[in-house]
């Protein structure tokens, strides 16, 4: 795993057919979410944050902070 225990954003998510990420474009990563989402530049809506906990991408914990959440867009 290139980036064990840190945020990573991602982009151009393709997925299994269990749900499971295949392959991702990493644009930043950080230990801090703050940083990894400071290092996107220009910001884009449609990036995934996700904390790899030392574990394989295809089981991320996905949280979202007040800071980051203006990042985002809504899925609807």
């Amino acid at each position: 795993m290139l980036h064990p225990n840190e945020w990573v954003c991602l982009l151009d998510i393709a997925h299994d057919p269990d749900g499971s990420i295949r392959s991702a474009r990493v644009v930043s990563h950080d230990d801090s979410i703050e940083r990894a989402l400071d290092q996107i530049d220009p910001p884009n809506p449609d990036t995934t944050v996700v904390h790899t906990s030392g574990r394989p991408l295809w089981t991320p914990r996905i949280e979202i902070i007040d800071e980051s959440r203006d990042l985002l867009r809504s899925r609807r």
